[in-house]
């Protein structure tokens, strides 16, 4: 039995290490995604846009992150809820910008929805 137990702690810990990445690639695509905001060559609402979407990705990551440091009830349904809904806006993105970043958005959302329905974290050391 403990065999089983040990085997299930392990496949938790490396659930939580895979979404310790996946937030913090979710991060990184909301930082790449104001830098490339720069790139405008107005400073317009478009730009603000922009950059408040990438603000918005950074935002998403960080709620994962919390999830994983204090897996409470209230967090995750937090976390679920972000997740569900950036992977819904990145849906719709996908039909009006035919870009390779709208696709990684989605995968990445939609691993990070799958584990943020995880019942119990483990502090990853």
């Amino acid at each position: 039995m403990s065999s089983t137990a040990g085997r299930g702690q392990l496949l938790l810990i490396r659930k939580t290490r895979i979404h310790y990445i996946i937030s913090y690639f979710i991060i990184l695509l909301g930082l790449i995604h104001i830098y490339f905001a720069r790139c405008r060559h107005e400073f317009d609402i478009d730009t603000l846009y922009f950059i408040g979407s990438g603000i918005a990705i950074i935002f998403a990551g960080l709620i994962n992150l919390m999830e994983i440091r204090t897996a409470t009830a209230f967090n995750m349904r937090i976390t679920v809820f972000t997740n569900i809904l950036m992977f819904s806006l990145f849906i719709v993105s996908a039909f009006a910008l035919h870009q390779p970043q709208v696709n990684i958005a989605i995968v990445l959302f939609a691993i990070a929805f799958f584990l943020s329905i995880k019942k119990t974290s483990v502090p990853v050391k």
